[in-house]
């Protein structure tokens, strides 16, 4: 559990190197749904999205929000469509293409299961399926 905490402990923002961006110019960031932290339906698009927006208000920015299926989320930050993703974890291939910042916001995932079943689980990355 000691590396799951670790892997998945948690968000932050991603920075896109390939489009340099300057206080009071528009930044696009981009995130896939996630409530309460990612949702086009929450106010401010949800406590993730209003920290970051707010975050780049003060600092002079002008943040525009687009919610995308995960995949154009991950692929359009590495073709420097967007300039940053508001909330993704922090994973090794992850850090070779995007610089993270440091944690704005920290959850921890816990596994639960019912006592006396046989369930187990490994790492998270030899686990089939888990992006």
């Amino acid at each position: 559990m000691k590396t799951l905490n670790k892997l998945v402990s948690g968000f932050f923002i991603y920075l896109v190197l390939t489009l340099p961006v300057q206080a009071g110019l528009g930044v696009t960031l981009v995130a896939d749904t996630w409530p309460p932290y990612i949702d086009a339906n929450l106010p401010e698009n949800g406590l993730a999205s209003e920290i970051v927006t707010t975050a780049l208000t003060r600092a002079g920015y002008e943040p525009k929000v687009q919610i995308e299926n995960w995949m154009r989320v991950l692929e359009g930050g590495e073709l420097g469509i967007y300039d940053g993703i508001i909330a993704a974890w922090h994973r090794p291939e992850r850090a070779e293409k995007f610089v993270f910042s440091d944690p704005y916001y920290v959850n921890e995932i816990k596994l639960i299961k019912l006592k006396g079943t046989d369930f187990g689980f490994g790492d998270i990355y030899t686990t089939p399926g888990l992006v």
